[in-house]
């Protein structure tokens, strides 16, 4: 297995992966004996179904998902090993090669990654910042403990409302086809007295 990567520009770089039949056989033949084993198909006895039967019946699907983990183990620790600071996950690129997947194919994967932009701190052990003692005044406290409790408070359904409830309801504009919305009114923020009494 031959694995390396090159960097298109400062942030994003692709990784190849070639693969040969040496690299992948071992795995997947381990797999289509264990395969073999564990298999209960129909004319055979439980874990005596021919190591031929599972490879012509399910090979690809074993070859491909043997590829599939060899590959992704393989990436994962080269982007280990060679400390790439990698954003998010490694995407397959689009590749117009064809393959028969007959157990003798030569594969190349191309991987696309995204990389930590390089950047230094404009900071030294000398660089002094200042520190703000932040005091909330009561006033403020008491504000966000009122828009807590009535966020976070029990929901009840008077038959009266009382000045700073919140009420829910269905607005509809006064026209045969008008608009309908269901919404909460804070009475507290309404301006206008004539509607908050209302």
């Amino acid at each position: 297995m031959n694995i390396s990567h090159e960097n298109v520009d400062a942030i994003n770089a692709v990784i190849n992966v070639a693969l040969a039949p040496e690299d992948y056989n071992p795995q997947v033949d381990k797999e289509i004996k264990a395969q073999a084993k564990k298999a209960k198909l129909p004319g055979f006895r439980p874990g005596q179904v021919p190591v031929g039967h599972i490879r012509r019946t399910y090979g690809k699907s074993i070859l491909f998902d043997e590829i599939n983990k060899l590959v992704n183990d393989r990436i994962t620790n080269y982007i280990s090993e060679n400390k790439l600071e990698v954003l998010g996950q490694p995407l397959p690129l689009e590749d117009d090669a064809q393959y028969s997947w007959d157990y003798k194919d030569n594969f190349n994967f191309k991987y696309e990654i995204g990389l930590a932009p390089a950047f230094e701190l404009p900071f030294t052990a000398e660089t002094e910042f200042a520190v703000y003692d932040i005091k909330a005044d009561q006033e403020t406290l008491a504000d966000r403990i009122k828009n807590l409790r009535r966020s976070y408070g029990k929901m009840t359904n008077p038959e009266v409302s009382e000045e700073g409830d919140v009420l829910y309801a269905t607005l509809k504009q006064d026209k045969e086809e008008g608009l309908e919305k269901t919404t909460s009114i804070r009475t507290d923020i309404v301006e206008d007295a004539k509607s908050r009494n209302l």
